[in-house]
């Protein structure tokens, strides 16, 4: 734990301020879930920024300007993050195995490094929030969209039950928390070291589950999932074979520059 705690207090100094979420973890939702994964990059970044703002709260307080601080303290994030662990499909998308960092029961996050001694450090933390708060809202509305649609399809319960088990699946590969098994994916002590050593195991597991999910999924998905699974798998590489085209990939295979 203690050498964690030195390695984990360098890296997070070394990536302070960075927010690579939205094209690291979020390229596939903004690709195959524009709407959602625009909507939650916004909500996620801003509120994670704005912080629970003690400081100013006490100011404003000490100043006498209590209508600011009832502001602030009603605008915070630690209020959003409550009003979001509201959501009526919040409790579902955990229990089903949606894998959250700020906003779940429970921390299982092995993508960034927060400790004591960096919480402590002003700003720190709504950079960190910046950074999670935008993949926990993505994996959440993703799931409710799935869920809609499956219940909206004559299912058996047990169908049913499989088809978002598969949803919260899908929207933790898609959003860089890939399944790496129940001790790695509960942030045990391997889990850890894997992380300060190659960072996140579970972004690089999430790779190849995506992948996987996106081109087989059409076939493999249990009954409810298999037409959203088509179709987002068509979204996706119709997108990235049109990105081709257009940066002027050559696709001829006897061309030298193939590629």
């Amino acid at each position: 734990d203690a050498a964690s705690e030195v390695v984990s207090v360098f890296k997070g100094l070394t990536t302070w301020g960075e927010i690579s979420y939205v094209l690291r973890q979020g390229l596939i939702p903004l690709i195959t879930d524009t709407r959602v994964a625009v909507k939650a990059d916004w909500e996620g970044i801003g509120h994670g920024l704005q912080g629970d703002n003690a400081m100013w709260k006490y100011l404003a307080n000490k100043a006498g300007f209590e209508d600011v601080a009832e502001y602030l303290s009603n605008h915070s994030a630690e209020v959003f993050i409550e009003k979001v662990r509201q959501h009526p499909r919040f409790l579902e998308a955990q229990n089903n195995g949606a894998r959250f960092t700020q906003i779940g029961d429970f921390n299982i996050a092995d993508d960034h490094f927060s400790t004591k001694v960096l919480e402590g450090i002003p700003l720190y933390r709504r950079t960190e929030l910046a950074y999670t708060l935008p993949g926990d809202l993505q994996r959440l509305y993703m799931y409710d969209n799935f869920a809609k649609i499956i219940e909206d399809q004559n299912l058996t319960p047990q169908q049913m039950k499989e088809a978002k088990k598969y949803a919260a699946e899908t929207v933790n590969a898609f959003t860089g928390k890939g399944d790496i098994g129940h001790v790695l994916a509960k942030g045990g002590a391997l889990a850890k070291v894997l992380n300060l050593a190659f960072f996140s195991p579970q972004l690089l597991a999430s790779r190849f589950q995506s992948f996987n999910r996106l081109t087989t999924g059409f076939a493999t998905a249990p009954k409810g999932m298999k037409w959203q699974m088509a179709k987002k798998g068509m979204r996706f590489y119709g997108f990235v074979g049109l990105l081709a085209l257009l940066t002027g990939m050559v696709i001829d295979p006897d061309d030298d520059d193939f590629g």
